[in-house]
């Protein structure tokens, strides 16, 4: 029913907008219900909606609340990995290599070191230091990349700088998380998207508080973090593998993102403490500004039927494993162009879909790649944040690819399911 309503009232209706109505709005609205509900029989009296993937969520539940009966309080909360990770580098005990030295598309040593606000001078000094000099601008496999963070660990220096450039950072996070009830006595959650659960990790840490999360998927539980506290709406750590190997994390972020800039730190401005955002805004705004007019509409003609976890879930799959895990070709092209950058500094946006021609499908073959990224073979890969799409994209006949590259995520989760399961 509000699909065709919302269908109905749109009036000229682009292909996109067909997209995000018949996939992205359905999931938004169930996941805002789930939210509410889990709130609601929890005891929760406050919901922060973590900017900037809480940015749909939050339209929805605004919508829904009322008709759910809840007087739970929405609030918007800005934070980001960066923020809130440069106020966590100068608490001791502190992981700063471990923190800065995760891996990326195309994430080079240059990046990692600009995610910790080192000057040029003090770049090369620790590229010296760590054997790095001449390669400073090449784009590191995560073995590299682990390698790369024992090496800061015994590097001084590293921590020293990084501890420099944190400043009132601290003070300045931690003054607007009291200013926005982090540290009351009330009940309260964060919502965010989840997948590794750090800012839950890190906000915990600043505010010394026990923060309860709702994501909507999580592949791992964040160190520190009682699995009783946090709960999984459609991912769960180290489960789900079959939902994983047709879901794309890029995809979801960028399309159910705020207009704003990220949240590059705090400041404290005429007594009061505020978010201080990028210079540069979303450079998805204008569709996202659209996607958002479209989910308000769907909304208003949404009404909630208080399914169980597992139906939601199931809803979800039947949605998202065929647009993520198997896009037609206008959904590869439309969505595939949509900006994107998994860099907590978010440096060198690119196509969601990256381009790939028919030797580099070659080359993402299950065994290939499998033999580069366990270091067996010496040869670089480009990396695409929605591969199933760059694979459409790039070819008439895309079963084959397609099918490697589920082989490709089933063996990475599996083996990661595996090392864990004493855990979990």
């Amino acid at each position: 029913m509000a699909l065709r309503e919302s269908l109905d009232r749109c009036g000229d209706i682009t292909e996109s907008d067909e997209i995000f109505l018949h996939v992205y709005a359905p999931v938004i609205a169930v996941y805002s219900e789930w939210i509410l509900q889990r709130a609601a029989e929890s005891g929760k009296e406050c919901l922060y909606f973590m900017a900037r993937d809480g940015y749909m969520p939050l339209i929805a539940a605004q919508l829904l609340r009322e008709k759910l009966g809840t007087d739970i309080e929405l609030r918007y909360l800005k934070a980001s990995r960066y923020a809130v990770r440069r106020a966590e580098y100068a608490m001791p005990e502190t992981d700063r290599a471990g923190s800065i030295c995760v891996g990326g598309i195309d994430m080079t040593f240059d990046k990692m070191m600009k995610r910790g606000a080192l000057t040029e001078d003090e770049t090369e000094f620790i590229a010296g230091r760590s054997g790095y000099s001449d390669r400073r601008g090449c784009i590191l496999q995560y073995r590299e990349i682990a390698e790369l963070c024992s090496r800061l660990k015994k590097i001084p220096e590293f921590d020293e700088y990084v501890i420099s450039h944190s400043g009132e950072c601290l003070e300045n996070a931690c003054g607007y998380f009291r200013q926005e009830g982090l540290y009351g006595d009330r009940p309260y959650a964060i919502v965010d998207s989840g997948w590794l659960g750090t800012v839950l990790k890190s906000v915990s840490h600043l505010t010394g508080q026990e923060i309860n999360g709702y994501y909507f998927g999580l592949y791992e539980m964040p160190a520190g973090i009682a699995g009783a506290n946090v709960e999984s709406f459609y991912l769960s750590p180290y489960k789900d593998i079959e939902r994983k190997t047709r879901f794309c994390i890029c995809l979801f972020e960028t399309v159910c993102s705020a207009p704003e800039g990220m949240t590059m730190g705090y400041c404290k401005d005429a007594g009061e403490y505020r978010a201080v955002e990028s210079e540069s805004p979303n450079p998805n705004t204008v569709q996202i500004k659209r996607n958002s007019e479209l989910l308000r509409m769907f909304m208003e003609s949404y009404e909630p039927e208080e399914n169980t976890p597992s139906v939601y879930a199931e809803f979800t799959e039947r949605l998202l494993s065929v647009h993520m895990g198997r896009p037609t070709a206008r959904e590869a092209e439309i969505f595939g162009r949509l900006q994107f950058c998994d860099d907590v500094l978010e440096s060198g946006m690119q196509d969601v879909a990256a381009d790939w021609d028919a030797a580099e499908i070659k080359k993402q073959d299950f065994v290939n790649k499998l033999s580069v990224k366990l270091g067996i073979k010496k040869e670089k890969l480009k990396e695409s944040g929605w591969p199933e799409a760059s694979i459409v994209n790039a070819t008439d006949r895309p079963e084959r690819a397609l099918v490697n590259e589920r082989m490709y995520k089933r063996m990475m989760y599996l083996r990661k399911a595996a090392m864990h399961r004493e855990k979990y």
